[in-house]
């Protein structure tokens, strides 16, 4: 499983881990899981809409972008060679990747580099899954 969130050193990672699958004759789960929990928070009180309306157009954008990420890594894997199924999961990340895991031989993703007190507050989806998967996990660094 290539976990991936579009991001610049996360598109190192599943480059790496369709590099990777090829060499094995793998097939790859390309996951993004939409972070709603992130995005609940960010919602004002005295918006235009109802609270509710707005966490729906949120998760439904979310879902929209986390189908196109995980769906251009399907395209970069055809052009490899390499089957690639596409999965959106939503929740936390570091916890839906721990979750699903077990089901692959092997976990692959990129690592965004931050460090200090934002590390600190925000965590390490890497870490996380680093410290506590019951498989192997590739860890791509920026």
């Amino acid at each position: 499983m290539i976990a991936t969130d579009g991001s610049k050193q996360s598109k190192k990672a599943v480059a790496k881990g369709l590099e990777f699958a090829k060499l094995c004759g793998a097939k790859v789960t390309a996951l993004n899981v939409a972070d709603t929990t992130l995005h609940i928070h960010s919602l004002t009180p005295g918006a235009l809409i109802a609270p509710e309306d707005a966490l729906s157009v949120v998760r439904k954008k979310l879902f929209e972008i986390a189908k196109t990420i995980v769906d251009d890594v399907a395209g970069e894997g055809k052009e490899l060679g390499v089957e690639v199924s596409p999965l959106v999961l939503e929740g936390n990340p570091a916890h839906e990747i721990l979750e699903i895991a077990p089901k692959f031989d092997l976990v692959v993703l990129g690592t965004q580099g931050k460090s200090g007190i934002t590390r600190f507050i925000i965590g390490s989806v890497a870490e996380n899954v680093v410290r506590h998967a019951s498989v192997p996990v590739l860890v791509v660094g920026a």
